[in-house]
């Protein structure tokens, strides 16, 4: 059948933009893996220009802008060290945008629910608030904190071996840490804070709390949430397209993938196909 024209404006988002595993110094080479998102045919006159995400939000009538982050609340999520973001025309399309991700990532990353990628829905499942994003844990290296397991803190030398930029580090018994060296290339993201509930950039981490699934506990939310975009089409769209790119894994183990997860905002209440039949009238009743 032929596509149903929505005669209203509509959003979509498209999460966890990252790459892969590094086989050698990501600054030098293509990232493995290296994920690449197009679309086209953005409502460009909306004045946000047809796209948001944390650090720019769409317009403050629309509920999603209470839950994003930017420099208007006390902390912004700062975006640009996870996408490269570009605008205009790309693979023959207009209004278009170009997403790239620059940084690794690793498949307990993924959101599962719009929850966990915003701040501030309280008790329908939120994560924290913007200010949240930049205070320190207060657990130490030595503490075995929640995650998708249980993952005990590295105290002592950390060696990044896939990482030639990366010098080894090396933390005390004691020492406050924003993350923990991950597999497979072991990502150079951890944060030594100089005090429990410090501020900085980036450093804060999931609440252990009901609203919080317990693979996301105490884990950094920079590993999470900087990571997606959302796009509005605009009204009568009939039908919209995307590029989704994986780049090249030259000398990396095979068996890794990517993930690429994506869902709409909601669509206000109305018929975007033909109703179906009327049932046949009820027969009359026997004499």
């Amino acid at each position: 059948p032929p596509a149903a024209t929505i005669d209203f404006g509509f959003d979509m988002c498209f999460f966890d933009f990252d790459t892969g595993p590094q086989e050698s110094d990501p600054a030098s080479v293509e990232p493995n893996l290296g994920e690449r998102f197009t679309t086209c045919g953005l409502d460009v006159e909306t004045s946000y220009g047809g796209y948001y995400h944390h650090g720019k939000k769409p317009d403050s009538s629309m509920l999603v802008s209470q839950v994003l982050c930017d420099d208007t609340d006390a902390a912004t999520i700062d975006t640009s060290a996870y996408m490269d973001i570009q605008t205009g025309s790309f693979l023959g399309g207009t209004n278009c945008i170009q997403v790239e991700a620059l940084k690794e990532g690793a498949g307990s990353d993924n959101p599962r629910l719009f929850s966990e990628v915003t701040m501030g829905l309280g008790a329908f499942g939120g994560a924290g608030t913007c200010a949240d994003y930049d205070v320190c844990p207060s657990y130490t290296c030595e503490s075995m904190i929640h995650g998708q397991h249980y993952h005990r803190l590295t105290c002592g030398p950390i060696d990044y071996p896939d990482y030639a930029s990366e010098a080894d580090v090396t933390h005390p018994a004691g020492t406050i840490l924003s993350g923990y060296p991950r597999s497979p290339g072991r990502m150079p993201d951890v944060i030594e804070c100089p005090s429990a509930g410090a501020t900085i950039t980036g450093a804060g981490v999931y609440p252990v709390s009901d609203g919080v699934n317990t693979r996301l506990q105490n884990r950094p939310y920079r590993y999470t949430m900087p990571k997606f975009v959302c796009v509005t089409y605009p009204e009568g769209t009939a039908e919209f397209s995307v590029t989704y790119r994986v780049g090249p894994n030259p000398g990396g183990d095979p068996g890794y993938g990517r993930a690429f997860p994506f869902a709409g905002t909601g669509l206000a209440t109305s018929c975007v196909e033909p109703p179906p039949p009327s049932p046949p009238p009820t027969p009359p009743s026997p004499p």
